[in-house]
């Protein structure tokens, strides 16, 4: 944390937090005006509560995850189901976009990582999502749901 700038701090936000905010918010406007609900998933991350990613993007998912959460609270009465999917460890190119890690951070980190389950795959994100738009879940709104391998069971 001590190693924090500002600038890294708002560009994390803005990303996590302020862009799916105001994807939210458009989409709640358009289905209050349709009249007849919607669906609107948002892609978080279990480090929203397993700080393994680090004290600022951990925040940024928590937040987005509550935003979720409330905004769901709030517009269920008009049949706007909110849900979140909390992605564990997934192979993309995340790493490789971050540049290089905090390595005192990364040094405390490699015990937990070694207990961790294999990366998934962005499929299994997907699959996630598919059941979230579907019908079949037509009964599930303001969740949390963890694609993360099993890894905060630990």
């Amino acid at each position: 944390m001590a190693e924090a700038s500002d600038e890294k701090f708002r560009q994390v936000m803005d990303v996590n937090v302020y862009g799916p905010m105001a994807a939210m918010r458009k989409a709640v406007q358009v289905f209050l005006e349709q009249g007849q609900g919607g669906n609107i998933i948002n892609v978080s991350s279990v480090s929203a509560s397993h700080q393994a990613a680090g004290p600022i993007y951990g925040a940024s998912k928590a937040a987005l995850n509550a935003m979720s959460r409330n905004t769901a609270y709030m517009y269920k009465g008009e049949k706007i189901r909110i849900n979140v999917i909390a992605a564990g460890g997934i192979n993309t190119e995340i790493a490789t976009a971050m540049g290089r890690p905090n390595m005192d951070g990364y040094t405390w980190l490699g015990p937990v990582l070694k207990l961790s389950p294999a990366p998934g795959e962005a499929t299994d994100i997907a699959q996630c999502a598919l059941l979230l738009a579907s019908d079949d879940s037509a009964y599930t709104s303001g969740d949390i749901i963890a694609v993360d391998g099993g890894w905060t069971s630990f």
